[in-house]
């Protein structure tokens, strides 16, 4: 929930990319699809504390595996 009392469902995939774009399946569920690193989620202002929580975690994760 933000701070705002909004739910939301925060999903954040570990992997590595090897090529291609990323895309949309379903436009009516996904907002948007981007590759983008770890650096460039935390220091992007407008991005809600909750993702960048959660980004953080998962770089924890992905350094303490050799994915």
């Amino acid at each position: 929930m933000t701070e705002s009392g909004i739910h939301v469902i925060d999903i954040v995939f570990l992997c590595h990319h090897k090529a291609g774009e990323p895309y949309a399946k379903s436009k009516e569920e996904v907002d948007d699809v981007m590759w983008v690193t770890t650096s460039e989620i935390l220091a992007h202002t407008e991005l809600p504390v909750y993702l960048k929580e959660n980004i953080k975690l998962a770089d924890k994760l992905l350094q303490g595996h050799n994915l």
